[in-house]
């Protein structure tokens, strides 16, 4: 470990020897802070998203100047064919300036603690939400790290390492926004946007820990350092060796086993929601409502298999909600179907009022609309009801207790409202709650 940890050391010297690596650390947390307070003071909550929610596009620069220099400076210079004479395995030195870049590059995102310290005097901030928002970009970071040392390998001048990399990652950033997908079929808008970075850091960002995500991350770090492990061994292999083909042989296994991890890791199920609240986890009342069910309710959730982009975001949050209520207790069944697949779907929906909902899809040369279903029903005994279209994850918890609570009570309480003093009628000053209590009681004025 002692080769090991003299690389290291090496490499962050590097970067502190220099007023460069003060100057950059500087720029990043002025930019980090600068960009934050724009629209901190814009909002009434005490929350770090909105310098998160840049971090992803400040790193695309950021890093690729930091690691521009690791591989392609040393191999202009000669030194790393002196480090290829030592004893020194090539996967350390790969590994070695990993480590280092990426000391360096969280040194800089730790130094924005000084915002959550100011928010956290002048507000009320969601500390477990800060938790997950910090680690995610570390995550986020190891892998722009990893990146920008495999660019570097590729070429011995450190500009158009810098120019690949910052390219790069905002390829990768870029396949995960709304307005880049929206213009791509279904199908494919939904591979891209889970190839993205941006994809996952946002769902960390919310102050979820979801194994899928950490799985994305460190897949896609381990196939760019596999990649920057190839680029600096082959500089020492004759490319007609038998061991330089070996290597290939090697180097494709290694990505196409990352990449896979990466892929069926969205099949492992897991999470932590680290927020104060919990908000992301089911209340104790809605675990109230379905413990003390006494039959089966069935969730159907009738989903178009090709969402547009802009309801695919959705579906991931739904899925994650169902599956939650169905680990809760065992008298929740959850089916799917996909209506535009199947006619008997198809027809079931649109006879309990679940319909096709019109998208608007922005096509090369002309604006296309898409029909999609993303309706659900819930059926307890003789009674259903409905939602019609799920527009958004974050209410579907308080409507789904709201109407399941609604089919299991035998009887509906009454709520009598004083009237006759000179108010307002009810419908008007409370027409919003006067609907919610509708679901759940009677409703009567009292003179």
């Amino acid at each position: 470990m002692r080769p090991f940890a003299a690389l290291v050391i090496k490499d962050i010297k590097g970067y502190l020897d220099q007023p460069t690596g003060y100057i950059f650390l500087v720029i990043l947390v002025t930019a980090l802070s600068v960009l934050f307070f724009r629209t901190a003071l814009l909002t009434t909550e005490a929350s770090l998203r909105p310098m998160f929610d840049m971090l992803p596009w400040v790193l695309a620069v950021f890093v690729p100047a930091t690691t521009m220099r690791l591989v392609a400076e040393e191999d202009r210079d000669g030194t790393l064919e002196l480090l290829f004479t030592h004893p020194i395995r090539d996967w350390l030195i790969v590994l070695a300036k990993f480590v280092s870049a990426q000391l360096f590059v969280s040194a800089g995102i730790i130094a924005t603690i000084v915002v959550a310290l100011l928010l956290e005097t002048a507000g009320d901030l969601d500390r477990g939400a800060a938790t997950a928002q910090y680690l995610g970009s570390f995550g986020l970071t190891s892998a722009f790290v990893a990146i920008g040392i495999f660019t570097s390998g590729l070429t011995r001048n450190q500009i158009v390492a810098f120019m690949v990399g910052v390219s790069a990652k905002f390829i990768l950033l870029a396949i995960g926004m709304d307005l880049f997908l929206v213009s791509l079929p279904p199908g494919l808008a939904g591979v891209l946007q889970g190839l993205s970075p941006l994809t996952h850091f946002e769902k960390i960002a919310r102050g979820v820990i979801d194994l899928r995500d950490v799985v994305y991350f460190v897949a896609l770090t381990l196939t760019f350092l596999s990649g920057a492990y190839f680029m600096l061994r082959r500089k020492t292999l004759s490319h007609r060796s038998p061991l330089y083909n070996n290597l290939q042989v090697g180097f494709v296994a290694l990505v196409v086993l990352s990449l896979l991890t990466g892929w069926f890791g969205g099949a492992i199920q897991g999470r932590w929601d680290l927020t104060d609240d919990n908000i992301y986890t089911l209340s104790p009342a809605t675990d109230q409502i379905f413990s003390e069910i006494d039959d089966i309710v069935t969730l159907h959730l009738f989903a178009s298999r090709d969402l547009p982009v802009q309801v695919a975001l959705v579906r991931r949050d739904v899925n994650d909600f169902l599956e939650d209520l169905a680990t809760r207790s065992d008298r929740i069944r959850i089916v799917q179907s996909y209506p535009d697949e199947d006619d008997e779907a198809e027809a079931w929906a649109q006879q309990i009022g679940i319909q096709a909902v019109e998208f608007s899809l922005i096509g090369e040369e002309e604006l296309q609309v898409k029909r999609g279903f993303f309706g659900l029903s819930m059926t307890y005994l003789d009674k259903q009801e409905i939602i019609p279209f799920i527009e958004s994850a974050e209410p579907l918890e308080y409507q789904v207790a709201t109407l399941v609570h609604k089919m299991t009570q035998d009887s509906r309480k009454t709520i009598g409202f004083l009237t006759g003093h000179g108010e307002q009628p009810r419908q008007e000053r409370m027409a919003l709650l006067s609907s919610q209590l509708q679901q759940q009681y009677h409703l009567k004025d009292i003179a």
